[in-house]
């Protein structure tokens, strides 16, 4: 990660642009050394973390305490005016995470499958916020924001309809989500049994 960093501030040195967002994967993950986070938004580095690992974390020694590993730094990601995009990073390996969900509730909620709390807790985002890594923040990461990323007059009409309120449903309860109806560029993709007009 920061070899990543390195070349990402000598590119700007040597070949400046206005906005660049450079991706970096994985920079934020289980392994994170905290001195290189602030580091990230002067570079114009878009911080590509993937919440969902956090249901496989081991913990190292030292993870979470002042100066040592970092581990998911979601909360100081967004303290430095970053945007981490959303991301499932599965492949179809862990197609329980394959919901944008499965990452959101990671975030809120900060456990690993077997319920071990991730450190450290202070890290923990609200359910609003972590809702916007796979909306907002998405978009933005892929220079897409004028046209996606949140449900808005002039953008692209991509939704997702559920029964229930999602940001009014436990964190606990998130990746049990089901969308009744799904409309991509404003035409519907997907209408489930339960969906309006079903």
């Amino acid at each position: 990660q920061e070899l990543a960093v390195d070349a990402v501030e000598e590119t700007n040195r040597t070949h400046p642009a206005d906005d660049h967002r450079w991706r970096i994967e994985h920079v934020g993950n289980a392994v994170c050394d905290p001195a290189i986070l602030p580091r990230l938004a002067p570079a114009g580095i878009v911080p590509v973390p993937t919440a969902s690992f956090m249901h496989r974390y081991a913990a190292r020694p030292g993870d979470g305490e002042p100066g040592g590993n970092l581990p998911f730094p979601f909360r100081t990601l967004l303290a430095e005016g970053l945007r981490p995009p959303g991301n499932s990073d599965s492949a179809g390996t862990a197609p329980f995470a394959t919901t944008p969900w499965h990452g959101v509730a990671a975030m809120v909620r900060r456990l690993t499958g077997e319920g071990a709390p991730v450190p450290p807790a202070d890290q923990a985002l609200t359910l609003a916020e972590a809702v916007l890594a796979p909306t907002r923040f998405a978009a933005h990461a892929t220079f897409a924001e004028a046209a996606q990323g949140a449900i808005a007059p002039g953008l692209g009409g991509d939704l997702a309809v559920y029964a229930a309120d999602p940001l009014a449903t436990p964190a606990a309860e998130l990746t049990s989500l089901e969308a009744d109806l799904t409309v991509v560029a404003g035409r519907i993709v997907h209408r489930g049994p339960n969906a309006p007009g079903a």
